[in-house]
C-alpha cells in the first residue's frame, strides 16, 4: 500500500531545486495519476498518455476529461508509459490524436451496436477508421484496440440495456 494517498488537486512534493506536482488522471485505471516536474516542464504522464488510449480496466468517459485536462500544458517533454518520449512541439497533437481516436471509437461501436448484426459490425471497426496505426507496440495495438471496442460496446449497452 502506498505511504501517501491524495485526492483533491495536485499534491505537490519538493526536493532538492526540484517540484514535483501530481494529480489524478483516471480513465486507463480510476488511480491514474500523472507527474509533472514543474522547473524542467517535463511530464511523466504514466499510461495517461501511451500510443493508443487504453481503457479496459478505466472508464472511457473519465479518460476523454483527463486527456482533455492535460491540453495546453506547455510541456517540454512528455514521457509515457509505453513508448516513445513525445516532444514539445508534438504533445498537443498527441494529445488531440488520442482524444479524436476516442471520439471516432466510441461513433464506430454506437453505429456498430444499432446494426442488426452488432458483433460482426464491431468485429469491422479495425484500429485505422479510428485513426490510429495497428504497427505502434510493434503490432501489440491492434490487440489492445480490439479490446477496447469489446469494453465500450459492453460499457454503452449497459447504457441502453441492450
Amino acid at each position: 500500500l502506498p505511504d501517501i494517498v491524495f485526492s483533491d488537486g495536485p499534491f505537490t512534493l519538493h526536493i532538492g531545486n526540484k517540484t514535483f506536482q501530481f494529480w489524478s488522471t483516471p480513465g486507463h485505471s480510476a488511480d491514474s495519476i500523472v507527474c509533472l516536474v514543474k522547473e524542467d516542464r517535463v511530464l511523466f504522464a504514466a499510461d495517461t498518455l501511451m500510443p493508443i488510449p487504453y481503457f479496459v480496466d478505466g472508464s472511457y468517459d473519465d479518460f476523454v476529461v483527463s486527456l482533455s485536462g492535460l491540453r495546453n500544458g506547455n510541456y517540454e517533454n512528455v514521457i509515457q508509459g509505453h513508448g516513445e518520449i513525445i516532444l514539445r512541439g508534438e504533445v498537443e497533437e498527441k494529445i488531440q490524436a488520442d482524444i479524436d481516436y476516442l471520439q471516432k471509437l466510441r461513433t464506430a461501436v454506437d453505429a456498430a451496436l444499432a446494426n442488426p448484426f452488432p458483433e460482426t459490425a464491431l468485429e469491422a471497426i479495425d484500429i485505422e477508421s479510428c485513426g490510429k496505426s495497428r504497427i505502434l507496440l510493434n503490432g501489440a495495438i491492434a490487440h489492445l484496440h480490439r479490446q477496447n471496442v469489446l469494453t465500450l460496446a459492453a460499457q454503452r449497452r449497459e447504457l441502453v440495456n441492450i
